[in-house]
Protein backbone atom coordinates (compact mmCIF):
# COMPACT_ATOMS: atom_id res chain seq x y z
CA UNK A 1 0.00 0.00 0.00
CA UNK A 2 3.00 2.24 1.01
CA UNK A 3 4.70 2.02 -2.33
CA UNK A 4 1.48 2.30 -4.17
CA UNK A 5 0.67 5.74 -2.75
CA UNK A 6 4.06 6.56 -3.60
CA UNK A 7 3.79 5.55 -6.73
CA UNK A 8 1.23 8.98 -7.01
CA UNK A 9 3.91 11.12 -5.81
CA UNK A 10 5.44 12.56 -9.15
CA UNK A 11 1.75 12.87 -10.95
CA UNK A 12 0.49 15.05 -7.81
CA UNK A 13 4.29 16.94 -7.73
CA UNK A 14 4.09 17.60 -11.50
CA UNK A 15 0.08 18.35 -11.08
CA UNK A 16 0.79 20.58 -8.49
CA UNK A 17 3.18 22.79 -10.08
CA UNK A 18 0.86 23.10 -12.98
CA UNK A 19 -1.54 24.83 -10.74
CA UNK A 20 1.13 26.79 -9.29
CA UNK A 21 2.49 27.92 -12.58
CA UNK A 22 -1.23 28.97 -14.11
CA UNK A 23 -2.05 30.89 -10.93
CA UNK A 24 1.16 32.59 -10.32
CA UNK A 25 1.35 34.05 -14.02
CA UNK A 26 -0.67 36.71 -15.47
CA UNK A 27 -3.84 36.17 -16.45
CA UNK A 28 -4.67 33.43 -14.58
CA UNK A 29 -6.87 35.28 -12.23
CA UNK A 30 -10.43 34.01 -10.91
CA UNK A 31 -13.75 35.71 -11.46
CA UNK A 32 -13.21 35.46 -15.64
CA UNK A 33 -16.98 36.45 -17.27
CA UNK A 34 -15.53 34.49 -20.13
CA UNK A 35 -14.37 31.09 -18.07
CA UNK A 36 -17.75 29.08 -18.84
CA UNK A 37 -17.71 30.22 -22.25
CA UNK A 38 -13.98 29.25 -23.00
CA UNK A 39 -14.91 26.02 -21.05
CA UNK A 40 -17.44 24.54 -23.42
CA UNK A 41 -15.87 26.15 -26.57
CA UNK A 42 -12.35 24.34 -26.05
CA UNK A 43 -14.26 21.42 -24.90
CA UNK A 44 -16.34 20.77 -28.03
CA UNK A 45 -13.01 21.86 -29.99
CA UNK A 46 -11.16 19.77 -28.85
CA UNK A 47 -14.25 16.75 -29.12
CA UNK A 48 -14.11 18.10 -33.02
CA UNK A 49 -10.78 17.12 -33.01
CA UNK A 50 -10.88 13.82 -32.29
CA UNK A 51 -13.64 12.85 -34.36
CA UNK A 52 -12.27 14.34 -37.87
CA UNK A 53 -8.46 12.84 -37.10
CA UNK A 54 -10.53 9.56 -36.35
CA UNK A 55 -12.49 9.92 -39.80
CA UNK A 56 -10.03 10.96 -42.03
CA UNK A 57 -6.98 8.52 -40.57
CA UNK A 58 -9.96 5.78 -41.49
CA UNK A 59 -10.66 7.31 -45.46
CA UNK A 60 -6.94 8.42 -46.11
CA UNK A 61 -6.03 4.70 -44.66
CA UNK A 62 -8.15 3.05 -47.24
CA UNK A 63 -6.31 4.92 -50.09
CA UNK A 64 -3.37 2.80 -49.27
CA UNK A 65 -5.20 -0.55 -48.77
CA UNK A 66 -8.17 -2.54 -47.45
CA UNK A 67 -8.42 -3.09 -43.75
CA UNK A 68 -8.32 -6.66 -42.93
CA UNK A 69 -11.48 -8.45 -43.15
CA UNK A 70 -13.22 -8.77 -40.10
CA UNK A 71 -14.65 -11.87 -38.56
CA UNK A 72 -17.92 -9.77 -37.71
CA UNK A 73 -20.11 -9.40 -39.92
CA UNK A 74 -21.26 -5.97 -41.54
CA UNK A 75 -18.09 -4.33 -39.54
CA UNK A 76 -16.21 -2.98 -42.38
CA UNK A 77 -19.35 -1.25 -43.67
CA UNK A 78 -19.89 0.24 -40.13
CA UNK A 79 -16.23 1.10 -39.98
CA UNK A 80 -16.76 3.08 -43.49
CA UNK A 81 -19.97 4.34 -42.82
CA UNK A 82 -18.64 5.99 -39.14
CA UNK A 83 -15.59 7.82 -40.86
CA UNK A 84 -17.56 9.13 -43.40
CA UNK A 85 -20.07 10.43 -40.65
CA UNK A 86 -17.09 11.95 -38.52
CA UNK A 87 -15.56 13.86 -41.63
CA UNK A 88 -18.89 15.19 -43.39
CA UNK A 89 -20.22 16.29 -39.84
CA UNK A 90 -16.50 16.81 -37.60
CA UNK A 91 -14.66 18.67 -40.60
CA UNK A 92 -16.92 21.83 -41.02
CA UNK A 93 -17.69 22.33 -37.70
CA UNK A 94 -14.41 22.30 -36.14
CA UNK A 95 -13.01 23.88 -39.16
CA UNK A 96 -15.75 26.91 -38.43
CA UNK A 97 -15.01 26.70 -34.56
CA UNK A 98 -11.20 26.14 -34.84
CA UNK A 99 -11.32 29.60 -36.90
CA UNK A 100 -13.54 31.49 -34.59
CA UNK A 101 -10.93 30.55 -31.66
CA UNK A 102 -8.09 31.11 -34.24
CA UNK A 103 -9.21 35.02 -34.12
CA UNK A 104 -9.80 34.87 -30.71
CA UNK A 105 -6.42 33.87 -29.45
CA UNK A 106 -4.88 36.49 -31.98
CA UNK A 107 -6.82 39.30 -30.96
CA UNK A 108 -6.55 38.81 -27.04
CA UNK A 109 -4.65 38.26 -24.81
CA UNK A 110 -6.49 36.89 -22.07
CA UNK A 111 -7.76 34.55 -24.40
CA UNK A 112 -3.91 32.81 -24.78
CA UNK A 113 -3.73 32.41 -20.86
CA UNK A 114 -6.74 31.08 -19.99
CA UNK A 115 -6.90 27.48 -18.77
CA UNK A 116 -8.87 26.63 -21.41
CA UNK A 117 -6.24 27.22 -24.34
CA UNK A 118 -4.03 25.26 -21.96
CA UNK A 119 -5.82 22.47 -21.80
CA UNK A 120 -6.84 21.90 -25.18
CA UNK A 121 -3.31 22.92 -26.90
CA UNK A 122 -2.00 20.38 -24.56
CA UNK A 123 -4.57 17.21 -24.95
CA UNK A 124 -5.09 17.95 -28.53
CA UNK A 125 -1.16 17.72 -29.83
CA UNK A 126 -0.47 14.81 -27.51
CA UNK A 127 -3.86 13.35 -28.88
CA UNK A 128 -2.31 13.47 -32.12
CA UNK A 129 0.90 12.23 -31.13
CA UNK A 130 -0.81 9.34 -29.59
CA UNK A 131 -2.63 8.45 -32.89
CA UNK A 132 0.26 9.02 -34.63
CA UNK A 133 3.00 7.16 -32.90
CA UNK A 134 1.99 3.68 -32.72
CA UNK A 135 1.71 3.36 -36.53
CA UNK A 136 5.14 4.87 -36.81
CA UNK A 137 5.92 1.90 -34.03
CA UNK A 138 4.73 -0.67 -36.67
CA UNK A 139 6.06 1.05 -39.97
CA UNK A 140 9.62 0.47 -38.18
CA UNK A 141 8.99 -2.56 -36.79
CA UNK A 142 8.05 -3.53 -40.56
CA UNK A 143 10.71 -2.26 -42.07
CA UNK A 144 13.32 -4.31 -39.62
CA UNK A 145 11.49 -7.59 -39.46
CA UNK A 146 9.16 -10.17 -41.26
CA UNK A 147 5.95 -8.41 -40.18
CA UNK A 148 3.93 -7.29 -42.52
CA UNK A 149 2.91 -3.52 -42.49
CA UNK A 150 -0.76 -2.96 -42.94
CA UNK A 151 -0.96 -0.36 -45.46
CA UNK A 152 -3.72 1.12 -43.94
CA UNK A 153 -2.17 2.56 -41.06
CA UNK A 154 -0.65 5.01 -43.06
CA UNK A 155 -3.69 6.99 -43.08
CA UNK A 156 -3.11 7.39 -39.46
CA UNK A 157 0.08 8.09 -38.99
CA UNK A 158 -0.54 10.95 -41.82
CA UNK A 159 -3.36 12.13 -40.20
CA UNK A 160 -1.85 12.03 -36.88
CA UNK A 161 1.52 13.49 -38.16
CA UNK A 162 0.13 16.85 -39.12
CA UNK A 163 -1.99 16.85 -36.69
CA UNK A 164 0.40 17.43 -34.02
CA UNK A 165 2.78 19.45 -36.95
CA UNK A 166 -0.69 21.91 -36.45
CA UNK A 167 -0.59 22.27 -33.01
CA UNK A 168 2.87 22.03 -32.75
CA UNK A 169 2.89 25.36 -34.63
CA UNK A 170 0.06 26.82 -32.82
CA UNK A 171 1.41 26.36 -29.50
CA UNK A 172 5.15 27.62 -30.43
CA UNK A 173 2.99 30.72 -32.24
CA UNK A 174 0.46 31.10 -29.94
CA UNK A 175 1.59 30.11 -25.95
CA UNK A 176 -0.52 29.09 -23.21
CA UNK A 177 0.37 30.37 -19.76
CA UNK A 178 2.31 26.86 -19.17
CA UNK A 179 3.69 26.70 -23.13
CA UNK A 180 6.36 24.04 -21.50
CA UNK A 181 3.73 21.51 -20.47
CA UNK A 182 3.26 19.72 -24.20
CA UNK A 183 6.54 19.78 -24.88
CA UNK A 184 7.38 18.08 -21.76
CA UNK A 185 5.04 15.52 -21.96
CA UNK A 186 5.71 14.67 -25.23
CA UNK A 187 9.47 14.52 -23.77
CA UNK A 188 8.31 11.80 -21.34
CA UNK A 189 6.27 9.66 -24.09
CA UNK A 190 9.33 9.51 -26.47
CA UNK A 191 11.83 8.88 -23.48
CA UNK A 192 9.93 6.30 -22.06
CA UNK A 193 9.63 4.45 -25.16
CA UNK A 194 13.12 5.03 -26.89
CA UNK A 195 14.75 3.98 -23.57
CA UNK A 196 12.26 0.72 -23.75
CA UNK A 197 13.50 0.13 -26.97
CA UNK A 198 17.02 0.56 -26.10
CA UNK A 199 17.01 -2.02 -23.17
CA UNK A 200 15.12 -4.66 -25.15
CA UNK A 201 17.80 -4.02 -27.52
CA UNK A 202 20.61 -4.95 -25.57
CA UNK A 203 18.87 -7.02 -23.41
CA UNK A 204 18.21 -9.55 -26.52
CA UNK A 205 21.92 -9.28 -27.60
CA UNK A 206 23.07 -9.94 -23.78
CA UNK A 207 20.88 -12.98 -24.36
CA UNK A 208 22.98 -14.46 -27.90
CA UNK A 209 26.37 -14.06 -25.13
CA UNK A 210 24.70 -16.16 -23.07
CA UNK A 211 26.18 -19.78 -23.00
CA UNK A 212 23.87 -22.22 -24.44
CA UNK A 213 21.73 -19.47 -26.45
CA UNK A 214 21.36 -19.95 -29.89
CA UNK A 215 22.21 -17.49 -32.44
CA UNK A 216 19.50 -14.49 -32.70
CA UNK A 217 17.20 -15.15 -35.32
CA UNK A 218 14.70 -12.54 -37.14
CA UNK A 219 11.57 -11.78 -35.32
CA UNK A 220 12.86 -12.69 -31.97
CA UNK A 221 12.07 -9.34 -30.76
CA UNK A 222 14.60 -7.07 -32.17
CA UNK A 223 12.21 -5.57 -34.38
CA UNK A 224 10.13 -3.99 -32.05
CA UNK A 225 12.92 -2.93 -29.97
CA UNK A 226 14.70 -1.04 -32.68
CA UNK A 227 10.96 0.49 -33.92
CA UNK A 228 10.39 1.43 -30.29
CA UNK A 229 13.83 2.81 -29.88
CA UNK A 230 13.30 4.99 -33.23
CA UNK A 231 9.64 6.01 -32.70
CA UNK A 232 10.29 7.06 -29.31
CA UNK A 233 13.75 8.97 -30.57
CA UNK A 234 11.99 10.29 -33.17
CA UNK A 235 9.17 12.11 -30.79
CA UNK A 236 11.72 12.94 -27.51
CA UNK A 237 14.34 14.70 -29.80
CA UNK A 238 12.20 17.72 -31.24
CA UNK A 239 10.34 17.76 -27.81
CA UNK A 240 13.23 17.55 -25.72
CA UNK A 241 14.88 20.26 -28.06
CA UNK A 242 11.97 22.52 -27.87
CA UNK A 243 11.85 22.38 -24.03
CA UNK A 244 15.72 22.71 -23.47
CA UNK A 245 15.67 26.27 -25.46
CA UNK A 246 12.78 27.73 -23.10
CA UNK A 247 12.49 28.67 -19.78
CA UNK A 248 13.72 26.41 -17.07
CA UNK A 249 10.28 26.48 -15.12
CA UNK A 250 9.52 24.69 -12.19
CA UNK A 251 7.78 22.36 -14.48
CA UNK A 252 10.64 21.45 -16.32
CA UNK A 253 12.67 20.93 -13.48
CA UNK A 254 10.16 18.68 -12.35
CA UNK A 255 10.32 16.66 -15.34
CA UNK A 256 13.95 16.54 -15.08
CA UNK A 257 14.14 15.34 -11.67
CA UNK A 258 11.65 13.05 -10.75
CA UNK A 259 11.63 11.24 -14.31
CA UNK A 260 15.34 12.07 -15.79
CA UNK A 261 16.98 11.81 -12.41
CA UNK A 262 15.15 9.73 -9.66
CA UNK A 263 13.24 7.50 -12.15
CA UNK A 264 16.74 6.88 -13.59
CA UNK A 265 18.53 6.24 -10.74
CA UNK A 266 15.47 3.98 -8.97
CA UNK A 267 15.73 1.67 -12.37
CA UNK A 268 19.48 1.35 -11.94
CA UNK A 269 18.95 0.39 -8.36
CA UNK A 270 16.42 -1.91 -8.77
CA UNK A 271 17.74 -3.41 -11.90
CA UNK A 272 21.20 -4.08 -10.16
CA UNK A 273 19.76 -5.79 -6.77
CA UNK A 274 18.35 -8.46 -9.25
CA UNK A 275 21.08 -8.73 -10.65
CA UNK A 276 23.34 -9.04 -7.52
CA UNK A 277 20.49 -11.04 -5.31
CA UNK A 278 20.77 -13.51 -7.89
CA UNK A 279 24.66 -14.18 -7.72
CA UNK A 280 23.87 -13.92 -3.98
CA UNK A 281 21.05 -16.45 -3.83
CA UNK A 282 23.31 -18.66 -7.03
CA UNK A 283 26.30 -18.99 -4.53
CA UNK A 284 25.17 -18.69 -0.81
CA UNK A 285 21.30 -18.98 -0.74
CA UNK A 286 18.63 -21.55 -2.09
CA UNK A 287 18.52 -21.10 -5.58
CA UNK A 288 15.00 -22.51 -6.80
CA UNK A 289 16.12 -24.40 -9.84
CA UNK A 290 19.48 -26.06 -10.33
CA UNK A 291 19.84 -25.11 -14.20
CA UNK A 292 22.09 -21.54 -14.17
CA UNK A 293 20.46 -20.33 -17.49
CA UNK A 294 17.39 -20.80 -15.70
CA UNK A 295 18.30 -19.25 -12.42
CA UNK A 296 19.65 -16.19 -14.45
CA UNK A 297 17.23 -15.79 -16.80
CA UNK A 298 16.54 -12.42 -15.85
CA UNK A 299 19.62 -10.84 -15.59
CA UNK A 300 20.49 -9.66 -19.43
CA UNK A 301 16.84 -7.99 -18.99
CA UNK A 302 18.16 -6.03 -15.72
CA UNK A 303 21.96 -5.29 -16.76
CA UNK A 304 20.06 -3.67 -20.23
CA UNK A 305 18.14 -1.75 -17.54
CA UNK A 306 20.84 -0.63 -15.84
CA UNK A 307 22.62 0.64 -18.50
CA UNK A 308 19.97 2.50 -19.71
CA UNK A 309 19.00 4.10 -16.56
CA UNK A 310 22.46 4.66 -16.01
CA UNK A 311 22.52 6.86 -19.21
CA UNK A 312 19.59 8.42 -18.71
CA UNK A 313 20.23 9.77 -15.07
CA UNK A 314 23.81 10.84 -16.49
CA UNK A 315 22.64 13.23 -19.11
CA UNK A 316 19.76 14.70 -17.07
CA UNK A 317 22.24 14.63 -14.04
CA UNK A 318 24.81 16.88 -16.69
CA UNK A 319 21.75 19.11 -17.95
CA UNK A 320 20.64 20.08 -14.47
CA UNK A 321 24.44 21.07 -13.22
CA UNK A 322 25.64 22.41 -16.68
CA UNK A 323 26.68 25.99 -16.57
CA UNK A 324 26.84 26.26 -12.35
CA UNK A 325 29.84 28.69 -10.99
CA UNK A 326 28.90 27.57 -7.44
CA UNK A 327 26.30 25.92 -5.45
CA UNK A 328 22.82 26.61 -6.46
CA UNK A 329 19.27 25.20 -5.45
CA UNK A 330 19.39 22.94 -8.74
CA UNK A 331 22.32 20.93 -7.39
CA UNK A 332 20.92 20.95 -3.97
CA UNK A 333 17.98 19.82 -4.87
CA UNK A 334 19.64 17.23 -7.29
CA UNK A 335 22.09 15.78 -4.70
CA UNK A 336 19.02 15.65 -1.89
CA UNK A 337 17.34 13.76 -4.22
CA UNK A 338 20.02 11.44 -5.09
CA UNK A 339 20.10 11.09 -1.32
CA UNK A 340 16.36 10.48 -0.76
CA UNK A 341 16.53 7.75 -3.38
CA UNK A 342 19.62 5.91 -1.27
CA UNK A 343 17.78 6.21 1.96
CA UNK A 344 14.59 4.89 0.96
CA UNK A 345 16.45 1.85 -0.47
CA UNK A 346 19.21 1.44 2.27
CA UNK A 347 15.69 2.03 4.44
CA UNK A 348 14.06 -1.02 2.34
CA UNK A 349 16.90 -3.28 3.15
CA UNK A 350 16.86 -2.65 6.52
CA UNK A 351 13.61 -3.61 7.51
CA UNK A 352 14.15 -6.95 5.22
CA UNK A 353 16.73 -7.72 7.07
CA UNK A 354 15.01 -7.77 10.19
CA UNK A 355 12.60 -9.31 8.84
CA UNK A 356 14.77 -11.99 7.53
CA UNK A 357 16.15 -12.63 11.32
CA UNK A 358 12.60 -12.68 12.57
CA UNK A 359 12.26 -15.14 10.57
CA UNK A 360 15.36 -17.10 11.11
CA UNK A 361 14.81 -17.27 14.84
CA UNK A 362 11.17 -18.24 14.42
CA UNK A 363 11.67 -20.83 11.96
CA UNK A 364 8.40 -19.69 9.80
CA UNK A 365 8.13 -19.05 6.17
CA UNK A 366 9.07 -16.00 4.61
CA UNK A 367 7.02 -12.93 3.59
CA UNK A 368 7.85 -13.39 0.10
CA UNK A 369 6.24 -16.09 -1.16
CA UNK A 370 8.36 -19.14 -2.54
CA UNK A 371 11.71 -17.86 -0.80
CA UNK A 372 13.66 -19.05 2.07
CA UNK A 373 14.25 -16.69 4.93
CA UNK A 374 18.00 -16.92 3.44
CA UNK A 375 16.74 -15.93 0.54
CA UNK A 376 15.32 -12.99 2.36
CA UNK A 377 18.36 -11.78 4.14
CA UNK A 378 20.15 -12.20 1.11
CA UNK A 379 17.40 -9.58 -0.71
CA UNK A 380 18.15 -7.47 2.20
CA UNK A 381 21.69 -7.49 1.95
CA UNK A 382 21.26 -6.53 -1.87
CA UNK A 383 19.16 -3.86 -0.83
CA UNK A 384 21.62 -2.42 2.00
CA UNK A 385 24.90 -3.02 -0.59
CA UNK A 386 23.52 -0.36 -3.22
CA UNK A 387 20.84 1.72 -1.39
CA UNK A 388 23.42 2.34 1.54
CA UNK A 389 26.84 3.36 -0.76
CA UNK A 390 24.57 6.05 -2.39
CA UNK A 391 23.12 7.47 0.30
CA UNK A 392 26.14 7.82 2.33
CA UNK A 393 28.19 9.29 -0.59
CA UNK A 394 25.49 12.21 -0.99
CA UNK A 395 24.32 12.56 2.57
CA UNK A 396 28.62 13.25 3.48
CA UNK A 397 28.89 15.59 0.65
CA UNK A 398 25.45 17.44 1.87
CA UNK A 399 26.99 17.12 5.25
CA UNK A 400 30.44 18.66 4.92
CA UNK A 401 28.92 21.72 3.56
CA UNK A 402 25.72 21.76 6.24
CA UNK A 403 27.60 24.60 8.81
CA UNK A 404 27.78 27.50 5.61
CA UNK A 405 24.82 28.41 4.27
CA UNK A 406 23.56 24.84 3.54
CA UNK A 407 21.36 25.23 6.70
CA UNK A 408 19.41 28.38 5.74
CA UNK A 409 18.37 26.21 2.27
CA UNK A 410 15.04 25.56 1.63
CA UNK A 411 15.50 22.40 -0.29
CA UNK A 412 17.44 20.99 2.86
CA UNK A 413 14.55 22.19 4.87
CA UNK A 414 12.06 20.27 2.47
CA UNK A 415 14.15 17.28 2.12
CA UNK A 416 14.39 16.88 6.43
CA UNK A 417 10.61 17.44 7.09
CA UNK A 418 10.11 15.15 4.11
CA UNK A 419 12.08 12.55 5.65
CA UNK A 420 10.77 13.24 9.33
CA UNK A 421 7.16 13.48 7.89
CA UNK A 422 7.25 9.87 6.02
CA UNK A 423 9.44 8.18 8.98
CA UNK A 424 6.70 9.26 11.43
CA UNK A 425 3.33 8.15 9.27
CA UNK A 426 5.47 5.38 8.62
CA UNK A 427 6.01 4.50 12.67
CA UNK A 428 2.18 5.49 13.60
CA UNK A 429 0.61 3.20 11.43
CA UNK A 430 3.03 -0.13 12.20
CA UNK A 431 2.60 0.61 15.63
CA UNK A 432 -1.07 0.90 15.39
CA UNK A 433 -1.26 -2.51 13.12
CA UNK A 434 1.73 -4.09 16.28
CA UNK A 435 -0.47 -3.32 18.79
CA UNK A 436 -3.90 -4.88 17.00
CA UNK A 437 -1.59 -8.09 16.33
CA UNK A 438 -0.29 -8.08 19.77
CA UNK A 439 -3.79 -7.70 21.87
CA UNK A 440 -5.28 -9.87 19.38
CA UNK A 441 -3.02 -12.30 20.41
CA UNK A 442 -3.46 -11.84 23.50
CA UNK A 443 -7.41 -12.27 23.84
CA UNK A 444 -6.55 -15.34 21.98
CA UNK A 445 -4.07 -16.98 23.80
CA UNK A 446 -1.34 -17.01 21.35
CA UNK A 447 2.22 -16.55 21.94
CA UNK A 448 6.05 -17.76 21.03
CA UNK A 449 7.08 -18.01 18.13
CA UNK A 450 3.47 -18.00 16.32
CA UNK A 451 3.19 -14.08 17.63
CA UNK A 452 6.86 -13.06 16.39
CA UNK A 453 6.06 -13.86 12.71
CA UNK A 454 2.95 -12.59 13.15
CA UNK A 455 4.24 -8.87 13.95
CA UNK A 456 7.74 -9.52 12.15
CA UNK A 457 6.57 -6.85 9.10
CA UNK A 458 5.16 -3.93 11.59
CA UNK A 459 8.05 -4.18 14.07
CA UNK A 460 11.06 -4.30 11.46
CA UNK A 461 9.39 -0.60 9.97
CA UNK A 462 8.54 0.24 13.12
CA UNK A 463 12.28 0.18 14.42
CA UNK A 464 13.42 1.07 11.09
CA UNK A 465 11.50 4.70 10.70
CA UNK A 466 11.61 5.28 14.20
CA UNK A 467 15.88 5.51 13.57
CA UNK A 468 15.38 7.15 10.62
CA UNK A 469 13.10 9.71 12.34
CA UNK A 470 15.50 9.71 15.58
CA UNK A 471 18.69 11.05 13.08
CA UNK A 472 16.78 13.45 10.85
CA UNK A 473 15.24 14.80 13.92
CA UNK A 474 18.97 15.27 15.29
CA UNK A 475 20.14 16.78 11.99
CA UNK A 476 17.49 19.27 12.35
CA UNK A 477 17.56 19.99 15.95
CA UNK A 478 21.54 20.36 15.34
CA UNK A 479 20.64 23.31 12.27
CA UNK A 480 17.96 25.25 13.85
CA UNK A 481 20.89 25.88 15.96
CA UNK A 482 23.29 27.13 13.60
CA UNK A 483 20.83 28.89 12.11
CA UNK A 484 21.50 32.71 13.27
CA UNK A 485 18.81 34.51 14.92
CA UNK A 486 16.56 36.69 12.48
CA UNK A 487 16.82 40.04 11.59
CA UNK A 488 13.97 42.31 11.38
CA UNK A 489 13.43 43.40 7.46
CA UNK A 490 11.24 43.44 4.76
CA UNK A 491 9.84 40.35 3.76
CA UNK A 492 7.90 41.09 1.05
CA UNK A 493 9.70 43.66 -1.98
CA UNK A 494 8.43 45.39 -5.08
CA UNK A 495 10.85 46.89 -7.34
CA UNK A 496 9.64 49.53 -9.74
CA UNK A 497 12.26 49.62 -12.36
CA UNK A 498 13.75 47.89 -15.18
CA UNK A 499 12.33 43.90 -15.39
CA UNK A 500 15.73 42.56 -14.66
CA UNK A 501 15.16 39.04 -13.44
CA UNK A 502 19.72 38.83 -12.88
CA UNK A 503 18.59 41.52 -10.25
CA UNK A 504 15.94 39.93 -8.61
CA UNK A 505 17.26 37.01 -8.16
CA UNK A 506 20.20 38.25 -6.65
CA UNK A 507 18.24 40.18 -4.09
CA UNK A 508 16.12 37.40 -3.29
CA UNK A 509 19.05 35.52 -2.25
CA UNK A 510 20.40 37.88 -0.21
CA UNK A 511 17.66 39.35 1.74
CA UNK A 512 16.01 36.34 1.73
CA UNK A 513 12.36 37.85 0.91
CA UNK A 514 10.17 38.18 -1.34
CA UNK A 515 11.00 39.85 -4.46
CA UNK A 516 8.36 40.98 -7.33
CA UNK A 517 9.89 43.49 -10.31
CA UNK A 518 7.28 45.53 -11.58
CA UNK A 519 8.76 46.93 -15.66
CA UNK A 520 8.52 51.14 -15.56
CA UNK A 521 7.47 51.76 -19.14
CA UNK A 522 9.49 55.29 -19.68
CA UNK A 523 13.04 54.65 -19.07
CA UNK A 524 14.18 53.66 -15.65
CA UNK A 525 17.53 53.94 -14.03
CA UNK A 526 19.21 49.97 -14.38
CA UNK A 527 19.03 48.20 -10.99
CA UNK A 528 21.89 47.64 -9.01
CA UNK A 529 21.57 44.74 -6.49
CA UNK A 530 23.95 45.79 -3.78
CA UNK A 531 22.74 49.73 -3.38
CA UNK A 532 19.36 47.44 -3.10
CA UNK A 533 20.33 45.63 -0.47
CA UNK A 534 21.85 48.75 1.42
CA UNK A 535 19.15 51.05 0.74
CA UNK A 536 16.99 48.15 2.79
CA UNK A 537 19.78 47.90 5.47
CA UNK A 538 17.80 49.41 8.80
CA UNK A 539 14.42 49.20 7.25
CA UNK A 540 12.06 47.81 9.88
CA UNK A 541 8.98 47.47 7.59
CA UNK A 542 7.84 43.96 6.71
CA UNK A 543 6.44 45.26 3.36
CA UNK A 544 8.50 47.72 0.73
CA UNK A 545 8.38 49.34 -2.66
CA UNK A 546 11.87 50.21 -4.17
CA UNK A 547 11.49 53.15 -6.83
CA UNK A 548 14.88 53.35 -9.16
CA UNK A 549 15.92 57.22 -9.33
CA UNK A 550 18.56 59.12 -10.55
CA UNK A 551 19.54 58.95 -7.36
CA UNK A 552 19.76 55.63 -6.62
CA UNK A 553 17.13 53.06 -5.24
CA UNK A 554 14.35 54.44 -2.94
CA UNK A 555 12.65 52.77 -0.38
CA UNK A 556 8.53 53.10 0.50
CA UNK A 557 7.04 51.25 3.46
CA UNK A 558 3.76 50.11 2.55
CA UNK A 559 0.91 48.20 4.17
CA UNK A 560 -1.27 45.82 1.67
CA UNK A 561 -4.90 45.29 2.60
Amino acid sequence: MILWSLAWLPLVVVLALVWLAVRRRPGAGTGDPHAVRRFFQYLLLYGLFVVVVIGLGGLVGRLFGPRPESVLVGQGEALLARDLSFVAIGTPLYAILGWVSLQRLRADPGERSSFGWLVYSTSATITALAFAMPRLHAAVAALLGPRPFQAWEMGGLLVGGLAWWGHWLAVRRLPSTVPELPLLIGSAVGLVASALGLVGLLSESLEVLAPGREMLVVGSGMDRAGASLVAGGAVWVPHWWAAMRGERTPLWFAYVFVLGVAGALLAVLASSGVVVWDVLVWWIGDPRVADAGAHFEDVPGAVATAAVGGLIWWYHRAVVTSGETERGEPRRIYEYLMAGVGLVAAAGGATALLIGLLEAVGQGPSVVAGETAANTLLGAATFLLIGGPVWWYFWRRIQRLAPGSEVRSPTRRVYLFAVLGSAVVVAVTTLIALAFVLIEAVLEGRGGTETLLSVRLAAASLLVSAAVAAYHWAVYASDRDQVPAVTPGPRHILLLGSADDATVRDIRQRTGARVEVWGRTDSAPPWSAGEVVEALAGVTDEEVVVVATVDGPQVIGVERR
